[in-house]
């Protein structure tokens, strides 16, 4: 037998032979799926990583597009979105920040960022295999309208249902000091009427009239801090009237760069007077929309002082309360119409580029209260603050402009919502890609 004959035989022998086979097969396959699961935390993470950095692109790209920094240069604009994305980036250890570019520029009424990143993530199990980090990289499009100039309207709701008090605790507090009525009416018949009484007491009570005074304070006071020094905010407020005599739209302050004067002349704003409460028509919404649609002008895209962007906060309790002919439930005597506020009151305006800020004060039910049970309760269904089942809360979220609806219940804060609108309004630019 020759040699080859012999190694052939060994060969054979050597392949018949199995034992220990399945302890080498076990541990390959114990290899295997370590670095299976391995490789899928490693991807996993590296998922993660990639979502978390294209958050922090389209947070620095938001922030160079915003209105406030869109009063900033372009360059400037360009170190901002930079610098944030670092900020952010700088946090993450287990991520490598190669590289991050900028670029921001103005034109055609719009400021266009494109950022792009690029960053290394460290491998772990992948390592074993050669794959020791994995480069990701994006890129993120924000396109803002350069709003540099913007008009910012109040619709002030100061008629009589205004003058619920303006917390649950105040509530019983206005009822114990009155005999059972929850509203302040301020009625020109009686020295020592209930706003009066309100007012006098030790505290004094807050009615939603003044939740609603104090917030437009805090809005005026937010437009003024985010204004540049091309006075490009301007705000002025209109109300229901002063009186029920005077049962039309009021201008309470032209428009005006001068947060302060717009102030001075807010604060002077009280609930409507009224002769007889129990006669009074003053929240004709339809008429009075009307006639704020025709003083408002076309909304523009903000690049100069005669395109300004235009805004209207509307607050109110969005019930109607006027002479009309033809109306949606059964009227209170005459044409006296009591009815949830009608959607299309507010797409006059929206139709025009206006976006519309619409915050709707519960409207609590009366308990024992005869003309509530007869027509406001019948669309005004529980539960409420969130209201979901009233056609009244329904309508005023109807009127708003998309993403610009919030209801205030009575132990709600009226200003942290109106400053959130406004942030909102600030924060306008789109992410395109």
């Amino acid at each position: 037998m020759n040699i080859k004959q012999r190694n052939f035989l060994t060969f054979l022998r050597f392949a018949k032979d199995v034992r220990g086979n399945i302890a080498v097969i076990a541990v390959l396959s114990a290899m295997g799926m370590v670095l299976a699961l391995g490789s899928a935390v490693d991807m996993t993470r590296l998922i993660m990583e990639k979502a978390k950095y294209s958050h922090y692109a389209d947070s620095a790209a938001l922030l160079a597009a915003n209105q406030v920094t869109q009063a900033s240069t372009p360059t400037a604009a360009q170190t901002m979105a930079q610098n944030a994305f670092n900020q952010m980036a700088v946090q993450d250890d287990s991520t490598t920040l190669a590289a991050v570019t900028a670029t921001v520029t103005d034109g055609h009424g719009q400021r266009t960022v494109n950022l792009t990143y690029q960053a290394t993530v460290q491998m772990d199990f992948m390592g074993i295999l050669g794959l020791n980090s994995y480069t990701i990289n994006g890129t993120t499009t924000v396109v803002g309208g350069i709003a540099q100039y913007s008009d910012f309207y109040v619709l002030f709701d100061n008629t009589p249902s205004m003058g619920i008090a303006a917390t649950s605790a105040d509530i019983t507090r206005l009822q114990n000091l009155t005999g059972g009525c929850a509203f302040a009416c301020h009625e020109t018949d009686l020295a020592n009427n209930n706003y009066t009484k309100a007012h006098n007491a030790v505290p004094p009570i807050t009615l939603r009239v003044d939740s609603v005074r104090n917030a437009v304070a805090s809005l005026l006071s937010a437009i003024q801090t985010n204004q540049t020094t091309l006075n490009n905010f301007r705000a002025g407020i209109y109300s229901f009237g002063p009186t029920d005599a005077l049962d039309q739209l009021t201008l309470v302050a032209p428009l005006s760069s001068s947060m302060p004067t717009v102030t001075t002349s807010a604060n002077s704003l009280h609930l409507t007077t009224v002769k007889d409460n129990n006669k009074t028509i003053q929240t004709d919404l339809k008429t009075k929309g009307g006639t704020l649609n025709a003083n408002v002008a076309d909304s523009g895209d903000g690049s100069t002082l005669a395109l300004s962007r235009k805004y209207v906060f509307f607050v109110s309790d969005g019930v109607n309360d006027g002479t009309l002919a033809a109306c949606n439930k059964p009227k209170a005597g005459g044409n006296r119409c009591q009815q949830p506020i009608d959607p299309a009151l507010c797409k006059m305006l929206k139709d025009r580029g206006i976006t519309i800020v619409s915050i709707y004060t519960t409207y609590l039910p009366i308990v024992g209260n005869s003309w509530y049970d007869s027509y406001v309760k019948p669309y005004n269904s529980g539960p409420w603050s969130p209201s979901t089942n009233s056609e009244i809360a329904t309508n005023m979220k109807a009127c708003a402009s998309t993403g610009f609806y919030d209801e205030v219940g009575p132990d709600d804060s009226l200003s942290s919502v109106m400053n959130t609108m406004f942030q909102r309004i600030l924060a306008t630019p789109r992410i395109q890609s």
